[in-house]
This record gives C-alpha cells, sequence and structure tokens, in this order.
C-alpha cells in the first residue's frame, strides 16, 4: 500500500497508549524521585503540637477516603478542556488509576501492577511515615523497640538498583509481607518532624522535597545531599501583563527560560515541558520541545548581539520564537493519529496552517476532507467520534 501525507488530528488508540507507557516510563531506569513522580503542595498550615498535626493527618486521610469512594464507583464529573479548545471533554481514566497501581520495579524494565484480584481483597490500609520508619500504626514510630532500618531509602534509587534490592529483601517472610503491606496499601502519608530550621520558601520547599534535616525527616521520602535550590520572587508583571500583549503566557514564559539558560550557561539544551493529551482516550501528556531554533536566535540576539541588534528586532525575534512554542503545542495533538496510521503502514507530514482551526487531509496531492479542529467531538469513553471516521475512511477511499 502507497504510503499517504496527511495533515490531521487524531484520536489515542490504547496499543499507542501502551507504547507511550512502556517507552516513556516503565523503561526508564532513571530514579522516580524528582525524575517522574509528581508532587503537591496545601496551602501551609500552623501546628501548635503534635495533636494538631495528627488532626489535620486525620482529616486530610478522611478526605482522600471520600474521594476514593467517588472514583471506585467511577462517578467523577468529567473534566474539560479550557484555553484554545475550551469545553472539549477530557479522558478521565487516568483518575481511575489512582489508589489501585503502583510501579513494581524491574531489572529491565517496570511493571503497572494494579490492585483488582478476585482472589485478593481490595486494600483497606494507609501506610504512614514517620520518624523515617515505614508503619501501619504511628505510635510505634517512637517505640525504640521497634526501630528498623529506613528501608524505604532503597524506593528512591534507580529503578536497577531497587529492583535488584528488592530481590534480595524478598528473600525474607517477613520482609515480603512489609513490602506486600506497603505495595497494597491505598496511599501512603509523610508525618515530619519539627526540622529545627527557618521556615523560609528555600527550606520549605526542600522539607517538600525531601524532608529536611537528614537525621528526622529524609527516609520519609528520600536521602540527597546535593540540592542547589533558590527562590525568587518576581514581581514586575504577571500574566495580566502578558495576555494584554496577545501573547501565550505559557509561551513567553518557555522563551524566558531559555534566555536564563542561555544567560547562565551560554547555550540552550533538550528541555521538556508537558502537553496534556487528555482530549484523546487514555491520553496523558506527550513533550514540548521548547529549545527552538526560533528561541535560540531571540537569545542569541538578547545576549550576544549587543547594541548592533534593535530592540525592534529584538522584539521581531521575541514574536517568531513565542508563535514557534505556541504552533508547536498545538501539533503535539497530531502526535497520536500519526502514530496511528504509521503503525498501518503510512507516513504523516505535517504542514503549517495559517489557521490553527483548519484541518485538511490530502492524499496523492489531493484534498480528500477538511474540517475544523472545534468540530471535532474528542472525549474520554474510548470511541472515534464521527467525524474522524469519516477522515479515516477518506483516506481509504482515496487507496
Amino acid at each position: 500500500m502507497k504510503r499517504r501525507e496527511i495533515r490531521v488530528t487524531f484520536p489515542l488508540l490504547p496499543e499507542v497508549y501502551e507504547w507511550w507507557l512502556d517507552d516513556m516510563y516503565l523503561r526508564n531506569p532513571v530514579a522516580l524521585t524528582v525524575n517522574s513522580s509528581p508532587g503537591m503542595v496545601f496551602p501551609r498550615q500552623i501546628f501548635h503540637d503534635q495533636n494538631d498535626q495528627l488532626r489535620f493527618a486525620a482529616r486530610l486521610i478522611a478526605g482522600i477516603l471520600d474521594y476514593k469512594v467517588v472514583i471506585d464507583a467511577r462517578a467523577l464529573p468529567v473534566d474539560y478542556a479550557r484555553g484554545q479548545l475550551a469545553g472539549q471533554p477530557l479522558c478521565m481514566e487516568q483518575y481511575y488509576k489512582l489508589f489501585s497501581s503502583y510501579r513494581l520495579p524491574g531489572h529491565q524494565k517496570d511493571t503497572l501492577a494494579v490492585q483488582k484480584s478476585s482472589v485478593m481483597p481490595e486494600p483497606e490500609h494507609v501506610i504512614v511515615a514517620c520518624k523515617n520508619q515505614l508503619r501501619k500504626i504511628v505510635k510505634m514510630a517512637d517505640n525504640p523497640e521497634e526501630q528498623i532500618a529506613p528501608i524505604g531509602l532503597l524506593t528512591s534509587d534507580s529503578r536497577t538498583e531497587w529492583a535488584e534490592a528488592r530481590r534480595l529483601v524478598m528473600r525474607d517472610s517477613t520482609n515480603r509481607d512489609s513490602l506486600d503491606a506497603i505495595e497494597r496499601c491505598i496511599f501512603l502519608l509523610c508525618l515530619d518532624s519539627p526540622s529545627g530550621v527557618e521556615q523560609t520558601d528555600v527550606n520549605l520547599a526542600l522539607q517538600i522535597m525531601h524532608g529536611g534535616d537528614c537525621h528526622k525527616n529524609r527516609a520519609n521520602r528520600w536521602l540527597i545531599d546535593n540540592i542547589d535550590l533558590n527562590v525568587y520572587w518576581f514581581k514586575a508583571f504577571g500574566k495580566d501583563f502578558i495576555k494584554k500583549q496577545k501573547m501565550s503566557p505559557d509561551a513567553f514564559i518557555q522563551v524566558g527560560l531559555q534566555l536564563s539558560f542561555y544567560r547562565c550557561h551560554g547555550r540552550l539544551v533538550p528541555t521538556y515541558e508537558s502537553a496534556s493529551t487528555r482530549r484523546f482516550q487514555e491520553g496523558r501528556v506527550d513533550n514540548i520541545r521548547s529549545a527552538t531554533k526560533a528561541a535560540f536566535d531571540f537569545v542569541k540576539a538578547m545576549i550576544d548581539g549587543g547594541p548592533s541588534i534593535s530592540d525592534s528586532k529584538k522584539m521581531e525575534l521575541l514574536w517568531e520564537a513565542i508563535n514557534a512554542q505556541t504552533n508547536y503545542t498545538i501539533l503535539e495533538a497530531f502526535f497520536y493519529f500519526e502514530a496511528m496510521l504509521e503503525a498501518d503502514g503510512h507516513r504523516c507530514i505535517l504542514e503549517q496552517f495559517l489557521d490553527w482551526n483548519m484541518v485538511e487531509l490530502i492524499v496523492k496531492g489531493e484534498s480528500v476532507f477538511t474540517c475544523k479542529i472545534t468540530d471535532l467531538d474528542f472525549g474520554g469513553d474510548g470511541k472515534l467520534d464521527p467525524i474522524c471516521k469519516e477522515a479515516v475512511k477518506a483516506v481509504n477511499y482515496a487507496y
């Protein structure tokens, strides 16, 4: 079958999702901390004593379990996109993997283990990390006779190293039972001891990342001593000013990051920005590569150009860099349909349109299908919408 030249948006097929999960995550051997695992920050709380901390922890656990009830019933309301594609329904499948799956380390690749079994009961317990111990009962962490090695640190190693350590640890039956309890828990909650340092923005960020003081909380999460972290506040303007210039705040910040890195190091490096693909079945994220040629031209002009390059030329280059970043973000949406067609033996060639909302499909030099992006009804039900079915049918009919 001949290859096809195509410009079109596309839904995500299950086999594409499995390939992405395997290639992007499960075969990646780097440690999960910092490189992969996400985190979140709650509003700052002031605890006057341990009871305040425990009361807040109890409310947090209760709230999470209430949320789990909704997830177990698959009753979450559908999220909708914002921005250029506002109103488009988003796939909710990733939510339903919360509290029921974990990454089992492997020597060659990890395995996504899902806690759904007709034999084993559903997880009903929460693990608490307190004073570098992983326990079902908080009080046990205060008992010197119950203290054990902070084995949780092993999970922060590279995936290959953790897989080998887990293999050795599992030789002991008690360790096997303990690991099973940890891996099957609903979630893990860290109860940190006071770090004893000034609560600056930097120290708060460090405590969130790795627990702060290595003698108190680091084994509640992971252990590291070489993080260079600073927090700066920029108050000159915000996203509203950027929007008034008719620029994308996201693209503006991404170009600004390239400028800052070049100013510090005299070069650009491959840069990863997450792009949501939840408009498609089982969509997660893809990579927006913000170190573009246009960004490089802009930062070179700003840093190396000097007075020989006028301010108007620099503004022109800034606009080109921002437009390149914005267009790249839009083009990320084409990735999954391209993968689907190439898996069928065809090649997609994506060409830029002046109208970002226009989709045209060309086969053998002739236009066989056109529509608007906003006409497409992508959602999380796993079914191709009628318009997209027509697009695929048009390609097949042209051959």
